[in-house]
């Protein structure tokens, strides 16, 4: 993730079986911490682990359509 130049945008669930939720906010940190005047923005969005959505289910949030159209309407404002 160090070398990689696009926005980033990270989704994790805190209820995840398969990736544990403190390793998607290590990536986050560090893909943040190693960003550059080359590299994009890098966000994380997290999801409750109430909600259920695991490691494979976060498509599934009603919110996500919005999520993923902010990230979108932000990264393009900054290129």
């Amino acid at each position: 993730i160090l070398s990689v130049t696009p926005h980033i945008m990270i989704l994790h669930a805190e209820d995840d079986l398969i990736v544990p939720f403190d390793l998607g906010k290590k990536l986050y940190n560090k893909a943040k911490a190693t960003r550059t005047s080359k590299t994009k923005n890098v966000e994380f969005v997290a999801f409750k682990g109430d909600l259920g959505y695991g490691h494979k289910l976060i498509y599934q949030a009603p919110e996500m359509d919005d999520i993923i159209r902010q990230f979108i309407i932000t990264s393009e404002k900054s290129d």
